[in-house]
């Protein structure tokens, strides 16, 4: 299969249809990915880089470059023809040449001067991809860059008369600086690309904001282009306004405080705009951004009405996102209003009830009385759908306190509830901590609660087997990490399960003391002995 394929490519028809050899090249390519073709065989398409046909010449030296990868003598017979190509009329070909040169290992002494040769090309996609070539040649030859200084070269690059090229040297100089430190970017060169900014196309203009950071420990450039850019958060694109919006807190943002109240004020009003009247796509990006901003923006947007609205359509992450932000947002004057549009987005997917009612419940913390309602909403839960959101509630921080929350009804009456619905069987593995964790600090609530964890620990907790006979004492012993800590839970509950009901509690104590005392684990041990110490003290006192 693959001997036509290269004999088709081989013909005159072919050679003379260029749409047809590209079609037949990405088969060639899509072999070679999949390794059905051997690079022998896609070596021997050598000669279509003879083809008048710039696009199929450029599709050609791709396809070499992968060849030299497994025959690193393959190589020196394309320098001849690359060379040949580096001077071609077509600046296409001139570029794909250079980027060929500089991907194949072993060809640096000529790449280089390829390279700076194409620097100083008249066209721009020439530059840029001498630019690209720094990048190619580093990835398997960084000693030959630094050698040949071609970070200078980079750098003299940034004065390019070419909005493109700056943007793709910029990003070139990035990965390469990465792990040292990053560009250097000092005020002459803010100045500069201040002085072009009116050139950037709005893409490009986006590109260089990410960068213009680099320079935010100098208050004179970060001035220069506070004042510069400021005019950009007027822009009626919502990408500029991002971008720049971004650029000017990262500037300020720790090392100039004094400027941070003014920016504040500048972007706040600027920021609510946009999550009003932004798209939903967008909208993602600019409240992900928002939520990266300090206390002060947040208290400015708690000024707006309505700023977020969770609306049906919009998507799982994007409602996700604006729970994290109603959460910033929230007051003590607004914590019930914002608990109450949580609660009412309830029944959602599995990930958004997780976050709803965590949410809710964080939110409730500013006031005692709205905390009792999402207490009482959260028990209505329960009792409605147990099967959706007893898990959910067992997993969530319900910022409950054993000693403050001890008479406190409502609280007693979702415990009450949580406990009634659980079982042995439903109770999933994952809630189990939390699960043991209640009957601790609330079992006392219902008389149902010893045999619940009677229940539990039969289910979950199983015996440890004996190990075989051995020298060593501690051979009738099991290690398991997961069943100490486990047991060790089961422990403390059944303790604190017994001062409240003594009667009932004694045998179910007792097997859980002793299936504990057989799982060879220190600290779970210890335990065993400082409750038992403490029963026995317990037991004189009475």
């Amino acid at each position: 299969m693959n001997e036509a394929l290269v004999s088709d490519l081989s013909s005159m028809e072919t050679i003379r249809d260029a749409d047809k050899c590209l079609r037949l090249l990405d088969q060639v390519d899509n072999l070679l990915e999949t390794n059905r073709m051997d690079i022998q065989e896609c070596a021997s398409l050598f000669k279509l880089t003879a083809s008048n046909n710039a696009k199929v010449k450029c599709r050609v030296w791709n396809l070499m470059v992968k060849v030299c990868e497994q025959d690193k003598d393959f190589s020196l017979m394309l320098i001849a023809s690359l060379n040949k190509d580096l001077a071609d009329p077509n600046p296409l070909i001139r570029s794909s040449s250079l980027g060929t040169l500089a991907s194949i290992p072993g060809l640096d002494q000529f790449a280089v001067p390829a390279i700076r040769q194409g620097l100083e090309d008249d066209n721009p996609a020439v530059r840029i991809a001498a630019v690209t070539g720094v990048g190619k040649l580093w990835l398997h030859s960084p000693s030959s860059v630094q050698e040949y200084n071609m970070i200078d070269d980079l750098y003299a690059a940034l004065r390019d008369m070419s909005s493109t090229v700056i943007v793709f040297t910029l990003q070139t100089l990035a990965f390469l600086l990465e792990k040292t430190g990053g560009i250097v970017m000092t005020r002459k060169m803010v100045s500069h690309f201040l002085s072009r900014l009116h050139t950037f196309p709005d893409q490009e203009y986006c590109c260089l904001a990410e960068y213009l950071p680099a320079c935010k420990r100098d208050i004179d450039s970060v001035l220069d282009i506070l004042n510069q850019v400021d005019s950009y958060l007027d822009s009626k694109d919502a990408n500029i306004v991002l971008a720049t919006a971004k650029l000017l807190t990262q500037l300020v943002h720790p090392h100039h405080t004094q400027l941070e109240a003014s920016l504040t004020n500048r972007l706040s009003p600027v920021i609510c705009k946009w999550i009003r009247q932004a798209k939903r796509d967008f909208q993602f990006d600019l409240i992900k951004f928002a939520l990266t901003l300090g206390d002060q923006y947040f208290n400015n947007f708690a000024k707006e009405k309505d700023l977020i609205k969770i609306k049906s359509k919009d998507s799982e992450d994007l409602k996700a996102m604006k729970v994290e932000f109603l959460l910033k947002l929230s007051t003590a004057d607004s914590c019930r209003e914002i608990m109450n549009m949580l609660l009412n987005l309830l029944p959602s997917t599995p990930r958004l009830n997780s976050l709803i009612v965590q949410a809710s419940c964080d939110v409730s913390q500013l006031d005692s009385q709205v905390r009792l309602d999402c207490i009482k909403n959260l028990d209505l839960l329960v009792k409605s759908e147990p099967a959706r959101f007893l898990p959910v509630i067992l997993e969530a921080d319900l910022h409950l306190d054993p000693v403050l929350d001890k008479d406190n009804k409502p609280v007693n009456d979702l415990i009450q509830t949580i406990l009634t619905k659980i079982n042995a069987e439903n109770c999933p593995k994952n809630c189990l901590s939390h699960i043991l964790s209640l009957l601790q600090d609330f079992g006392r609530v219902t008389k149902n609660s010893p045999y619940l964890l009677e229940d539990l620990f039969r289910h979950h907790v199983t015996l440890p087997v004996p190990a075989q006979k051995s020298a060593d004492l501690s051979s009738s012993h099991v290690t398991t990490a997961v069943a100490a800590d486990t047991a060790s839970c089961f422990l403390s509950a059944a303790v604190a399960l017994f001062d409240a009901f003594p009667a009932v509690m004694q045998p179910i104590l007792s097997e859980i003391m002793h299936t504990c005392a057989k799982i060879n684990d220190y600290q779970l041990r210890l335990q065993v002995q400082s409750y038992y110490k403490i029963l026995l003290i317990k037991s004189k006192n009475a």
